[in-house]
């Protein structure tokens, strides 16, 4: 288990991509948000994160991360599995707001008699962001760097395609400085879909936003669009201005989905 702490705010994680994500959380909020009570805030709800940690009194917020339902109403690989599904709903009913990256998933908690029940737990949306702008930072030597698992996805195939002098892909395993450091002397971090369909890797998008990246991806869902907020994959090679974008996306986001805000409305 994974456990770090921003004031009297605790982040819980279960896993190693998760607990990065958590740490991106914590550089979101903003230094100045004034927390008077105790919080603990669950990243990954998916994950088992030890019966006895949501019962120790706290504001308890469920971060929902699985993809669980594409933009078309198809079912995913999140909403296939037994285990995470049977965590989630155990989460949403302990937790008292539950956070779900997706509006594309409001479908699942209705069809499991979630929404209805405790329509007041639920924010749908990628309010995760900085309520302040990041600065745009792209060399023009780097590489687009992918970071995540690939063996046997894919995501192996489309990164075999496109050109290798340009793309890297970051060892499996690297967290925290190193990936950090590896992010930052990149062009743009490469997302690339686990399975057909449209949706949005959030925190792919929020660690590339935090340092400065524009995100090379496959279709997004909404609220971002391509050549708006992020980039198309196949464009890599193209005469592109990237700061645009960026600055595009940091409107969007520092306006509509920051995780301060978020956090004001709860805490």
């Amino acid at each position: 288990m994974f456990r770090s702490k921003a004031q009297s705010i605790k982040f819980i994680a279960k896993h190693p991509v998760l607990s990065q994500f958590a740490d991106d959380l914590r550089a979101a909020i903003n230094p100045s948000l004034i927390v008077e009570q105790q919080a603990k805030i669950f990243v990954g709800i998916h994950k088992g994160l030890g019966i006895f940690n949501w019962f120790i009194p706290s504001l308890k917020i469920g971060i929902q991360t699985e993809q669980l339902c594409a933009e078309d109403g198809a079912l995913l690989w999140g909403a296939k599995k037994r285990k995470a599904v049977r965590n989630i709903k155990l989460a949403c009913r302990l937790c008292d707001v539950n956070l779900d990256l997706s509006t594309s998933n409001r479908e699942f908690y209705r069809s499991i008699g979630l929404l209805d029940k405790y329509p007041q737990k639920f924010v749908f949306g990628p309010h995760v962001f900085p309520d302040t702008t990041t600065v745009f930072n792209s060399p023009t030597d780097g590489r687009f760097v992918f970071f995540g698992a690939i063996d046997g996805t894919r995501r192996e195939k489309i990164i075999s395609n496109l050109p290798a002098e340009m793309v890297s892909v970051v060892p499996a395993g690297t967290y925290g400085k190193e990936l950090s450091s590896i992010i930052n002397d990149s062009q743009g971090v490469l997302n690339i879909h686990y399975s057909e369909g449209v949706y949005t890797e959030v925190p792919r998008l929020l660690s590339a936003y935090l340092h400065g990246k524009v995100l090379y991806s496959e279709t997004l869902a909404h609220p971002f669009v391509e050549g708006v907020h992020y980039m198309p994959i196949h464009s890599l090679s193209y005469e592109r201005d990237d700061g645009y974008v960026f600055n595009e996306l940091s409107r969007l986001v520092t306006n509509d989905y920051s995780f301060t805000s978020f956090l004001k409305r709860f805490i």
